[in-house]
């Protein structure tokens, strides 16, 4: 429950937000049940159950009888189990092969990853934490503790877990390529977690992708925007992306183009109005297209929700920024180390 939450609150883990709120809301039942506000207990029966062994005092004391917990919906109860198991056989690999800078990565089983996919999208998860992010953190911290250090843009090794099978890859240094990328179809998203379809950028070209910044997945992007994709790729055979090496990433650069998002991003949105929008070109009957310079998606949203129209379709037509120059950079030093 706490990784819910996660953002809420510092200095805590999930573990302690989720006994935390589970605490307080057993406290609000006893005291509404003593304040005689809660007149048929039976119904708080299936809430002990799933608030887990913080409740089975209070059930037992209600009931006279003890409970079997029900375990995570999410995770069944498993996360802390995971934490040690990837830690312990990840601190073996660094001890035994000598390594000392590490990445670490997690993924996650199919089963798994669309119950996450489920909560976030039906509680909204505003302040959620992936499982993905809390095990990496949570190992990652224990590790460095330990006298071993994570660093993104260098490791000697990166070390991926499974959680499907508690099996640890470990991978060697690959180096990482910047390719800038157009997008020319909807519903297609750059990696395959956050796709709801079977088609993602990611699984077309086979290899593993890092994002510095992107648009909705029904936005087409026209603008070339940056991605770092981890060793060599396929071609995709589809139409739906165009890519261009730029050449290998370094350092410098990637933590440069990781912390530039485009200042302005042009958007040209076709949509449907019984009235003429300010600024719009007519195309036919109700329909209009809208061209918006704004900072990004969020901005975006909040300029269409204000006018009185039905949005068809969005596109990404420019986008400015120091990303740009950055990506120019990065392929005029690939082609001087050739020269």
């Amino acid at each position: 429950m706490g990784r819910a939450f996660a953002t809420l609150g510092r200095g805590h883990s999930n573990a302690e937000r989720g006994k935390a709120i589970k605490l307080t809301l057993l406290m609000e039942i006893d005291r509404k049940v003593k304040d005689h506000e809660i007149p048929n207990l039976c119904q708080l029966k299936e809430l002990f159950v799933n608030t887990g062994e913080l409740a089975r005092d209070l059930h037992r004391f209600y009931f006279g009888e003890d409970m079997e917990p029900r375990p995570c919906w999410l995770c069944s109860g498993k996360i802390e189990w995971m934490k040690v198991d990837f830690t312990n056989k990840a601190r073996m690999v660094l001890k035994h092969q000598g390594f000392k800078r590490f990445l670490l990565g997690v993924k996650l089983g199919r089963e798994l990853k669309g119950r996450e996919l489920e909560f976030t999208s039906k509680e909204k998860g505003l302040f959620y934490e992936s499982i993905k992010n809390e095990l990496k953190r949570e190992v990652g911290k224990i590790l460095s503790q330990e006298g071993f250090l994570p660093d993104f843009e260098n490791p000697e090794v990166e070390l991926l877990y499974q959680v499907e099978t508690g099996e640890l890859q470990v991978l060697r240094k690959r180096e990482e390529l910047l390719v800038s990328y157009k997008r020319f179809c909807r519903g297609v998203s750059l990696s395959s977690w956050a796709s709801t379809s079977p088609m993602s950028l990611e699984s077309s070209i086979g290899a593993r992708l890092s994002v510095p910044f992107s648009e909705l997945s029904e936005t087409r992007i026209f603008e070339d925007y940056p991605v770092v994709v981890k060793g060599q790729y396929i071609e995709p055979k589809e139409s739906c992306f165009r890519l261009l090496k730029l050449g290998e990433l370094r350092g410098k650069h990637r933590k440069l183009l990781f912390s530039a998002p485009p200042s302005k991003r042009m958007y040209r949105v076709t949509v449907v109005s019984d009235a003429p929008p300010a600024g719009s070109f007519h195309l036919a009957g109700p329909l209009y297209d809208i061209t918006l310079v704004v900072s990004g998606p969020e901005e975006l949203k909040s300029r269409l929700d204000d006018m009185n129209i039905e949005v068809l379709s969005v596109d990404l037509v420019i986008a400015e920024g120091k990303f740009k120059r950055i990506m120019q950079q990065s392929k005029t030093s690939n082609i001087s180390d050739r020269v």
